[in-house]
């Protein structure tokens, strides 16, 4: 999307776009860019100002930098209702909003959305996951919970700031979106997300604001993980305070999270469920397979991964390819990363992670299979592969899907975190490719493939 600026001032720009047949413009500040429809300015407008504000109270409050520009999307959809609001963001740059009228936009009291607080939140989650390595795994309700006591606090310090008369519909957002909400939920709710959100409240109120900002910094500075987040956090509350109590202010739920199940068939010890398995020979390799090698679809998922599973025949093997068919959206160039192949056991464990670089995918929007060699490990029985990219709605790689399988073998999944059933049947285009482990069974590897795939043929009713 091209822009051309037609009015510049020492503090707003503002340009037309081109969209359909819906004219699109876009406004710039000191830290934000607002792209919005016309019939939505005066709300764009009041955005811009709050977002700007937002940014630099982050400096301010907490020390946490963002990156600038902070790009604010707004489209309308009305065919999706005129309640209709949806908020969200990539976690690096972008922001995202959708609404199907001006009703959403509306302050909280005549049913609109928590409007400025949700700016404040969405920037909250870029300050956090735009210096974390992976955002899977983070524990339930600390992402949005950390995300919603700074936006809690960001909003009643925009309301002191800058007041009611902001936003278009003016409304004390402090008392009903800010920290008088939730200081209220805090008394009532004890949900993860609402235990997240006190653990943040509790440091603040007992060692002070600068406190929390520096454990926070000093968390974010290493570039956890998901799984690494809530951990590193302690280890900095515990070496900024000087007080090992500090760490019981993070409740245990959260330092020992339970890998969350919800699929039909968890044990995938059952012969039965890898109806479809596709086994041949490739070089003296054999390759296992579900899909046909036409794509169905594509799928990108943020905070998870794709996983699948299968089933070795009699033998020592070990696991020495995985192939996939996918295409790389986002940026003309790869990001300068690597994302993750996991082989895990029949229980969701992981037995070995491996990585390999985006830049295989160079071309942008180029579909292809690509074959990526891992270290020859040993595979159980029955197994998972689990391949995440970590993506964002501006980066990421799309993982192709074929539709034309007889049952589901195939997971949003990742591990240490979730293990989910696709919401259709169908499986991903993920093939992994093993060898004979050992001299016995290299010579009888034939005999065993055919045993299994006459046992799964068998097993089909």
């Amino acid at each position: 999307m091209r822009w051309c600026e037609v009015l510049l001032t020492t503090l707003l720009a503002v340009s037309t776009i081109a969209a359909g047949q819906e004219e699109v413009k876009a406004i710039k500040g000191k830290h934000i860019v607002v792209e919005y429809p016309v019939k939505l300015e005066r709300y764009a407008k009041a955005f811009l100002q709050i977002g700007d504000a937002a940014w630099d109270a982050y400096r301010e409050l907490y020390n946490l930098p963002l990156p600038e520009p902070i790009e604010l999307q707004i489209r309308l959809v009305p065919e999706k209702g005129e309640r209709f609001a949806s908020l969200w963001t990539d976690g690096q740059k972008f922001i995202f909003l959708k609404v199907g009228s001006e009703k959403p936009l509306l302050a909280p009291t005549k049913g609109g959305a928590h409007n400025v607080y949700g700016i404040c939140h969405e920037l909250a989650h870029i300050a956090i996951y735009h210096r974390m390595t992976q955002v899977a795994r983070i524990p339930e309700g600390i992402a949005e919970g950390w995300t919603y006591y700074f936006g809690s606090v960001i909003t009643s310090h925009l309301f002191e700031k800058l007041g009611a008369q902001v936003y278009p519909d003016p409304h004390n957002y402090h008392e009903t979106s800010g920290m008088a909400r939730l200081l209220r939920q805090l008394e009532t709710r004890r949900d993860p997300q609402t235990l997240a959100a006190k653990i943040l409240y509790d440091v603040e109120r007992k060692y002070g604001r600068q406190v929390l900002s520096e454990a926070l910094n000093r968390t974010l500075s290493q570039r956890p993980s998901g799984h690494e987040l809530v951990a590193k956090f302690v280890e900095a509350l515990v070496a900024v305070t000087n007080d090992p109590q500090a760490k019981a202010l993070v409740p245990e739920q959260f330092l020992k999270p339970q890998v969350r199940i919800e699929t039909e068939f968890p044990d995938i010890t059952q012969k039965r469920l890898y109806y479809g398995l596709k086994m041949e020979w490739h070089e003296g390799l054999l390759q296992l397979r579900y899909d046909d090698g036409e794509k169905d679809g594509q799928w990108s998922i943020a905070g998870s991964g794709h996983g699948i599973i299968f089933v070795k025949p009699e033998g020592k093997w070990q696991l020495v390819a995985v192939e996939f068919y996918g295409a790389r959206y986002g940026a003309l160039q790869p990001p300068d990363e690597d994302f993750s192949i996991f082989l895990c056991n029949e229980k969701f464990e992981v037995i070995r992670e491996f990585r390999a670089p985006y830049s295989l995918f160079a071309q942008r929007g180029e579909w292809k299979w690509e074959r990526i060699s891992v270290e020859p490990t040993e595979v159980p029985d029955f197994f998972y592969i689990v391949i995440a990219f970590n993506p964002t709605a501006t980066k990421g790689i799309y993982m192709a899907y074929d539709a034309d399988v007889p049952r589901s073998h195939s997971r949003k999944a990742f591990p240490g975190s979730h293990l989910m059933d696709t919401e259709k049947t169908y499986d991903w285009m993920i093939r992994c490719y093993l060898r004979p482990a050992d001299e016995q069974t290299r010579q009888q590897a034939k005999e065993a493939v055919k045993r299994l795939q006459s046992e799964i043929e068998a097993l089909k009713q």
